[in-house]
């Protein structure tokens, strides 16, 4: 996984850092391949090393400034507003600089620890002040990309990967945090800042930790609460501040990518809503794909739109020879990445991106945006379960989830007791619970949840497992794009979670359909995985057959994209071969009304065993 390592001695400690010896140890866990492109700082009180993505070949993520003695590494892509970097360049006399990253130096010489304020983008930052040995390690607003730490009274090491502080020597024991696996188990993914390993953590959103000549201190710089409180915008203001903000957004994005845009162009209406701000402009710079059966609504419907705009597409087929010759490797290598979290069934999203990262610097996906346009209901997915709906909605009562345990329902993955187990999942849900009380209503903590944890866990782990690859980039996780939408009527908090009225369903699909109608006319008459297009929504007999699709089909529109049953087959198949010891509850739960929760088990019954034979 491309990202940054590394470790700071805080002021009392006697000890000294083998900091080369160190940054080797933690590369090694860090790159996925040798040739990837890498830089290091290491004195005896200090260390860092950042691994760029495959695609990357100058490392414009690392900064040695040796005029004011500063070292930055960047995991990730920062931006620096036009009039704050105007404003650095006038007084610090920087004409010679326009990298965003060169100018991080001088930005945190300026603003310190509040430097995250004034920084955009998706990013776990380092920056060591060699003259005043102060550190500054954070990551930005929401915290997408994720960033671990393990604390000692001596030392703190941290890693955009588990394994890289596995890997440090610097942890006194290894073991497995019991609670944090149920956590996984029960909501797809940890929803606390605990990890899989106890004593390593992962860094909140908008946190940053200073270590000087006092110590070390965690604070938050900025917190989404305010967001919620903004005035309600009328809606044609409400329609034009998105529909420029997703402008700004993905222009944004573009700005310093060289070569082709990889794009992921599904059947779905996300990334429909991207391609509207990239045609026609960017049509002849894109590299467009997409993965799933033959036969599927992800890979017919993209051959169609593709051919009709002469765009640059590729098909992932996954086929039974995808099956027989890459599933395995791509499905061990999804959960390693993704530091345990993303199970086997995820692995095409690595095989593909694999097969096409060289082709661009960026990759430009929907991804999160259902998760911020859709309004109503939430029903229980893979993305947001219906435990995690239950426990959010119930305003964290532990009674909410609590049913969840029951002998013949919970896969415990180890002999640790049951009540210790209990009473560490009632404080932590407690602690989650003292979060939320800021939050008015149960729609805002749905919403805020969707925004501090969800994006985090989910999106962020899935987007850093192929890190080593290419950046993953979205209009959708963009911090300005996310604050013009909570200021506007279509927000997703103004609505009752219980709402299930059509009109208020309507209200997202009629967002969607005007966005693109507004940039790109000619992709709302594309048929979409709904089964209907977005046009459809806009006339009466276009609204039968919407209709007809949501509530009267008996099956799914979509064929399946991957051959569900002969992946699960072949992933347990390998697990016996490989001797890897299988609970035996696992053998016992009902795999069709538990499907996420037996994957996730088997994933982490995999990685548990990966941890084990490579660090215990």
């Amino acid at each position: 996984m491309a990202g940054i390592a590394g470790a700071v001695l805080k002021p009392n400690s006697k000890i000294v850092l083998s900091g080369s010896t160190l940054c080797q140890n933690m590369k090694k866990a860090l790159q996925y391949s040798d040739s990837q492109t890498s830089n290091t700082y290491a004195n005896e009180r200090c260390a860092c090393i950042n691994v760029l993505p495959i695609s990357q070949k100058e490392n414009s993520n690392f900064v040695f400034n040796k005029d004011i003695n500063a070292v930055c590494a960047i995991d990730g892509y920062i931006y620096i507003k036009e009039s704050i970097k105007n404003n650095l360049l006038a007084e610090f006399n920087l004409p010679g600089i326009k990298n965003d990253i060169e100018l991080l130096p001088f930005l945190i010489r300026k603003y310190s620890n509040h430097v995250g304020l004034y920084l955009a983008g998706c990013y776990n930052l380092f920056a060591y002040d060699i003259k005043n040995r102060t550190t500054i390690i954070c990551n930005d607003k929401l915290g997408f990309y994720p960033m671990y730490t393990y604390e000692t009274n001596d030392y703190i090491v941290f890693g955009s990967k588990i394994e890289c502080i596995l890997a440090s020597g610097l942890m006194n024991t290894i073991t497995f945090d019991i609670a944090s696996i149920a956590e996984h188990l029960l909501f797809n993914y940890p929803i606390t800042d605990y990890t899989l390993i106890k004593d390593i953590c992962t860094l909140a959103n908008a946190t940053v930790l200073a270590i000087d000549g006092k110590g070390l201190t965690k604070t938050s710089y900025w917190t989404i609460n305010s967001l919620f409180q903004q005035p309600v915008l009328s809606h044609k203001d409400s329609f034009d501040a998105i529909n420029l903000a997703l402008s700004k957004a993905v222009n944004r994005m573009l700005r310093e990518c060289r070569g082709q845009i990889l794009f992921s162009l599904t059947g779905g209406w996300d990334s429909r809503l991207v391609l509207s701000y990239l045609l026609p402009d960017y049509k002849d710079k894109l590299k467009c794909y997409s993965f799933g059966s033959k036969d599927s609504c992800d890979i017919t419907i993209p051959i169609i739109i593709s051919k009709a705009e002469m765009l640059d597409y590729y098909p992932v087929i996954l086929d039974e020879n995808y099956l027989e010759k890459n599933f395995l490797d791509k499905a061990k290598l999804t959960i390693k990445l993704s530091n345990g979290i993303r199970s086997y069934k995820r692995a095409h999203y690595l095989y593909a991106i694999e097969q096409l990262s060289k082709e661009s610097t960026i990759l430009l996906t929907g991804i999160f945006g259902d998760e911020i346009l859709k309004v109503g209901k939430p029903q229980g997915n893979i993305v947001l379960s219906s435990n995690t709906i239950n426990l959010v909605t119930s305003g964290f009562k532990y009674e909410s989830i609590q049913a969840c345990f029951s002998q013949d329902r919970f896969p415990v993955l180890s002999d640790s007791s049951s009540e210790d187990l209990n009473v560490e999942l009632i404080n932590r849900v407690k602690e989650l619970q003292a979060i939320y009380l800021d939050f008015s209503s149960i729609s805002e903590k749905l919403s805020a949840f969707r925004f501090m944890v969800m994006l985090r866990k989910f999106f962020g782990s899935e987007a850093s497992s192929y890190n080593d690859f290419v950046y993953c980039s979205s209009p959708f996780i963009d911090i300005d794009t996310i604050e013009v939408y909570l200021g506007s009527e279509f927000s997703c908090h103004r609505c009752s979670v219980d709402s299930q009225n059509v009109f208020i369903r309507k209200r997202s699909s009629d967002l969607y359909t005007s966005l693109v109608k507004d940039n790109y006319p000619k992709l709302i008459d594309y048929n979409s995985s709904r089964g209907y297009s977005m046009a459809d929504t806009q006339n009466n007999f276009g609204k039968i057959k919407i209709l007809f699709n949501r509530y009267m089909r008996s099956t799914r529109f979509e064929h399946d994209s991957f051959k569900t049953a002969s992946a699960d087959s072949l992933f347990y198949s390998m697990l016996i071969k490989n001797n890897v010891v299988i609970p035996r509850i696992l053998e016992q739960i009902d795999k069709s009304s538990l499907c996420y929760m037996y994957d996730s088990a088997l994933s982490l019954v995999y990685w548990m065993d990966y941890i084990k034979q490579a660090y215990l």
